[in-house]
């Protein structure tokens, strides 16, 4: 079947699409009930405890922060040097990736963060947040920095129950995690705006403590649909059409932009705060997209580089920001799998590979 949700429903419809969504979910349920044995034979013949190699700079962010933001839908064509600057500082003063493919199965946002908060490769089509949220995850990135000392709180301006990640979050080893019923979040027609988010729970983000501390932060605010007008994002519009590059602009490239620019006032809060706490130089800020923006499919073909090559619409940005690495720019091809062990090697800490 095809990868794309959208394209799936496009040719079976969504009835066929929900239909199969549901098999998959309670066969894969079921299924360990009655092969648990042979399952854990099976695991046991193939487990390999082989530690990683280490690279040329492991252990150079030893003991510092870390910040982890999956932004939502972000495109590298709707990130404007002229409207959000915060991106582009990372971007230009940390090491960004030419090549970070999303690994995100059927855009799945739920796929992403597994995948970069474990590196784990799976195959099976059914939602593991929901099928598997009560397993226990010591492999995740906090976990295994719960272990160093740090502490692990998780933030995201949408409900808690979503995709299960009031279940599953903390056996992922995360000691909070706020939600938008944690939060003063007004309930908009559409996303709720990034920018509040940042504003509000900084203080638990950025925390002043004698332990380092983890924060994962997933955005929501450049969800699609992008084709109506948001109220709340109207400032930014103001903006956009003030500017003759933008003249022949649709409104899904308008609207994705806006919400990119709110993100990114929610970013600028993050970066004043850490300055304002003398924390930023010790402190390794990782920026990536969960998916490609297929809520305007054709749009995004048209915006990206060579989309006719097989996987080019699949590249998101992916940023590592440290005073301590410096800047630069990686052509190695990457994904969300690579995102845990990178972190891992960086603050020093060997990982099963």
């Amino acid at each position: 079947t095809p990868s794309d949700k959208s394209v799936f429903i496009q040719k079976f419809g969504s009835i066929t699409y929900h239909s199969k969504d549901i098999t998959n979910f309670l066969s894969n349920s079921i299924k360990p009930i009655f092969k648990s044995d042979e399952y854990e034979d099976e695991l046991n013949d193939n487990l390999d405890l082989t530690v990683a190699d280490q690279s040329a700079l492991f252990g150079t962010l030893e003991g510092q922060n870390v910040i982890m933001i999956q932004c939502e839908t972000c495109e590298q064509y709707a990130f404007s040097r002229t409207y959000t600057p915060n991106y582009y500082r990372l971007n230009d003063e940390g090491i960004h990736f030419e090549n970070f493919y999303s690994a995100a199965k059927s855009n799945y946002t739920y796929d992403a963060e597994i995948k970069a908060l474990t590196s784990m490769m799976y195959f099976q089509a059914d939602n593991l947040m929901y099928s598997f949220g009560e397993n226990q995850y010591q492999n995740s990135l906090p976990y295994i920095l719960n272990q160093e000392g740090y502490t692990s709180n998780a933030f995201h301006n949408y409900e808690g129950v979503f995709f299960n990640r009031k279940v599953i979050y903390p056996n992922l080893g995360f000691e909070n995690f706020y939600a938008s019923e944690d939060m003063n979040v007004e309930q908009i027609e559409y996303m709720p705006l990034d920018s509040v988010m940042f504003d509000q729970m900084i203080d638990l983000m950025v925390p002043v403590q004698n332990d380092p501390f983890f924060t994962f932060i997933i955005t929501v605010t450049p969800h699609g649909p992008h084709h109506k007008y948001r109220d709340e994002l109207k400032k930014h519009y103001d903006l956009l059409e003030a500017d003759s590059n933008y003249d022949d602009a649709s409104m899904e490239l308008l609207t994705i932009t806006a919400a990119q620019m709110d993100f990114d006032e929610g970013l600028g809060i993050l970066l004043d705060d850490l300055e304002a706490k003398n924390l930023l130089d010790e402190t390794v800020i990782i920026l990536y997209s969960d998916h490609k923006n297929y809520s305007d499919y054709e749009m995004t073909v048209e915006y990206t580089p060579n989309s006719d090559i097989p996987f080019e619409i699949e590249k998101v940005p992916f940023v590592i920001y440290s005073q301590t690495l410096g800047q630069g720019e990686k052509d190695v091809i990457t994904s969300h799998y690579d995102v845990t062990p990178t972190i891992l090697d960086f603050l020093g800490i060997s990982y099963i590979q």
